[in-house]
């Protein structure tokens, strides 16, 4: 089954990738903190620099991320992750 993640083309989270929000949580991945995840109004998702950061959706699942984002008035980019 294939897997993508979704990348913000637009806003103030253009050229970041859809992944789990931290709810204002603490980042202790070093490498994030420099450019820490934002979380998106109205969503449960935060917006991150690093592509490795960003949730894997399973071909279908995306689908609902997706359009609550687009609905939210985000332009999208779906990546499809390659296999290793």
């Amino acid at each position: 089954m294939k897997r993508f993640r979704i990348k913000l083309k637009s806003g103030e989270h253009a050229e970041r990738y859809v992944g789990q929000s931290l709810d204002g949580g603490l980042v202790a991945n070093p490498e994030m903190q420099s450019d820490p995840p934002l979380d998106i109004d109205g969503t449960n998702y935060g917006s991150y620099a690093q592509e490795q950061s960003a949730i894997q959706f399973f071909e279908h699942g995306s689908h609902e991320a997706f359009v609550k984002l687009r609905a939210l008035g985000h332009e999208l980019e779906l990546i499809e992750v390659k296999k290793p």
